[in-house]
């Protein structure tokens, strides 16, 4: 799971959104955005979509290489996102792992509204979900601290 914490450590956009490594086990990974900056709203007031995408991406990520070996990381090579409500405030997202294969592999993510309780994703129990994504990632040799 160290691996997995060195890939936020060095994520340097995504540390530059505000979004924090909760939970890591075999196969799943928990993200939060505790307070997202009035720069990432939209003129609408809702948080821009490329937030929650990037969160999503990101914590896929994570779900898979939670599942491979040391000296492996991925880069995505499809993503589909599926928004279901215009989101606000902080966020959670859990991703799962779906197949991890040794060249490819897919992981299911989901954005929820909410600073969550220990242990339920989302806040409160059946938050309902802001976005979906399908996460489809190439598994490739990586290096940690090997950013370009």
């Amino acid at each position: 799971m160290k691996t997995v914490r060195r890939m936020f450590d060095e994520a340097i956009f995504v540390g530059h959104l505000g979004i924090t490594l909760e939970r890591v086990g075999p196969g799943y990974c928990e993200t939060s955005l505790a307070c997202p900056a009035p720069t990432l709203y939209q003129q609408s007031g809702a948080l821009h979509a490329g937030v929650m995408t990037t969160m999503a991406d990101h914590t896929a990520g994570g779900a898979i290489v939670s599942e491979l070996e040391e000296g492996l990381g991925v880069v995505s090579i499809d993503l589909s996102v599926q928004f279901l409500r215009a989101a606000r405030g902080p966020l959670r997202c859990r991703a799962e792992s779906l197949r991890c294969g040794r060249r490819t592999a897919v992981a299911e993510a989901v954005v929820y509204r909410g600073a969550g309780e220990e242990g339920v994703v989302g806040g409160e129990e059946g938050a309902s979900p802001l976005a979906k994504a399908t996460v489809t990632l190439a598994v490739v040799p990586w290096t940690p601290g090997k950013a370009c």
